[in-house]
């Protein structure tokens, strides 16, 4: 605390539930929840918000936000190469 003046986010990240970091996210204002959308790549503010719903529902105590990460990566490289296989089909 001394070197920060304040909980950095990183330290953060590893201590939030899911459901707090929903509420984090649902509280902001929509370019903010654009602008995480737009670091997870072609994601919308709509489904992010879903995301973090059932997420929060599951409460998965088990997985750290690093694997939930890793998870909804996963899912964006999925949608990616649908996309990129609907596209070729087409050239």
């Amino acid at each position: 605390m001394t070197t920060y003046q304040y909980v950095p986010l990183w330290v953060l990240m590893n201590v939030l539930t899911m459901g707090q970091l929903s509420k984090i996210y649902a509280s902001q204002k929509g370019r903010i929840q654009i602008r995480v959308c737009q670091d997870f790549g072609p994601l919308k503010v709509i489904e992010m918000g879903k995301m973090l719903a059932v997420m929060t529902k599951l409460e998965m105590s088990v997985l750290t936000m690093t694997d939930w990460c890793l998870l909804l990566n996963k899912k964006i490289e999925h949608r990616r190469n649908a996309v990129l296989t609907k596209t070729q089909l087409f050239l």
